[in-house]
């Protein structure tokens, strides 16, 4: 996908790998395609927007077709930190993402004991 603005180049790319986590997600839950689709949506709007994203115009940013309250927040998280923090391996649910400790799995222990 071609960028209009160099400098937003890194903001279109989270939000392609953001949809492709989405539709990797739909495989479980199929409402997942639909978050994954308006997510392409808003990296497809960013990717046109004519001026550097940033903090100072984001409200301008807001007005795209395709570009809501959740998409805001997650430029404005990217903005500010660098990344998204559900890319980073850290799910909204607790437990959940790479980043969630393993749990131990007492069957495993016991089929050992027992082999």
């Amino acid at each position: 996908m071609g960028v209009a603005v160099p400098e937003n180049e890194a903001l279109v790319e989270v939000f392609q790998e953001l949809a492709a986590k989405a539709f990797e997600s739909s495989k479980i839950d199929p409402k997942a395609k639909f978050k994954g689709a308006a997510l392409k949506k808003a990296g497809k709007a960013l990717a046109e927007f004519p001026n550097q994203i940033s903090l100072a115009n984001l409200k301008e940013v807001g007005n795209l077709v395709g570009v809501g309250k959740g998409s805001i927040a997650k430029i404005k998280e990217f903005l500010e930190t660098g990344t998204v923090a559900e890319l980073s391996g850290v799910d909204d649910l607790a437990g959940v993402g790479k980043a969630a400790p393993q749990m131990a799995d007492p069957g495993k222990d016991m089929a050992m004991n027992f082999m």
